[in-house]
């Protein structure tokens, strides 16, 4: 299940890597966010056999995911693996990612090791860290850091919405995306609220696929929309999922406020103050209990 938005070549590349895959049986869903780039067009006539669904409108990462992953649930799917348009996958890694599941009951999801598009060398993604008393919720791990991979799937905290593989009984059971956070952080809130209801995530270092990080975004690691989004989801991930005491959440979200504040530094020059007045509106929009899209 692809999500698109002014993604035409790269969610082409995408589809187009997901049709040499082996060893398993699937069915290709795309779904376009309102795209005006000639991503429908292009993607109809790539010659792979697929559904395309059009929202007709940006309804988020979350939303516009969910509408693919229910209408893989109506066909039957005994899995959904949520892709993003800007990644290519190995043609063995859906295979692998349905044998983890299959073969290990506990697991409600799983992820690939993701690979940087433009360095195939270097880890994006091995599985993350998750500390409710944190300040911040990274997506760092030794393996990013260089480690060896295990040889075998492991527990992670989290699986990443890049590109993650949840069997059909979790979306039953503990539902999909949360529609509210619109963009970034939904990959981890799902993760959480599978490992609250007791079902493992795991990654697979046998599985892999390459992905053009934060090409929605130009590939600048912080825009103002990054800035907003990232900031009022990682305080309401503490909220949500901490069990802090007030003092202690209290101390964490003016953490976790300095961090983001404090990632600006990472937008493009002229961006910075945009970014800067995003993270505050960003702060100042959880206080107020106001999500989904911006404004």
């Amino acid at each position: 299940m692809v999500l698109t938005w002014n993604g035409r070549d790269d969610t082409v590349a995408c589809v187009r890597s997901l049709a040499h895959s082996t060893e398993v049986t699937i069915c290709v869903i795309v779904v376009d966010n309102g795209s005006f780039d000639g991503t429908e067009e292009a993607v109809r006539s790539c010659g792979v056999a697929l559904t395309f669904i059009q929202n007709g409108a940006n309804l988020g990462f979350s939303r516009g995911n969910n509408v693919g992953i229910d209408v893989a649930m109506q066909w039957g799917a005994n899995a959904v693996l949520v892709l993003n348009n800007d990644t290519t996958v190995e043609p063995t890694t859906i295979c692998r990612l349905a044998s983890t599941l299959r073969d290990t009951p506990t697991a409600g999801a799983c992820s690939p090791v993701v690979r940087y598009a433009t360095d195939p060398g270097r880890i994006w993604f091995a599985g993350a860290p998750y500390v409710a008393s944190h300040s911040h919720a990274g997506r760092a791990s030794i393996y990013e850091l260089g480690a060896p991979l295990p040889q075998e799937p492991f527990r992670v905290d989290r699986a990443v919405g890049a590109a993650m593989m949840v069997r059909r009984e979790v979306v039953e059971s503990v539902g999909v995306f949360a529609d509210e956070l619109f963009f970034l952080y939904e990959d981890v809130d799902w993760s959480l609220r599978m490992r609250a209801a007791g079902w493992d995530v795991l990654l697979d270092p046998g599985a892999t696929i390459a992905h053009k990080v934060a090409a929605s975004q130009e590939g600048t690691p912080v825009t103002p929309t990054t800035a907003y989004y990232g900031t009022r989801n990682d305080l309401e991930l503490g909220r949500r999922h901490g069990g802090l005491s007030r003092l202690r959440a209290l101390r964490r979200e003016v953490g976790c406020a300095v961090v983001h504040l404090a990632g600006v530094r990472r937008a493009r020059r002229g961006a910075r103050l945009a970014s800067l007045r995003a993270t505050v509106i960003g702060w100042r929009d959880y206080r107020r209990g106001r999500f989904g899209p911006a404004g």
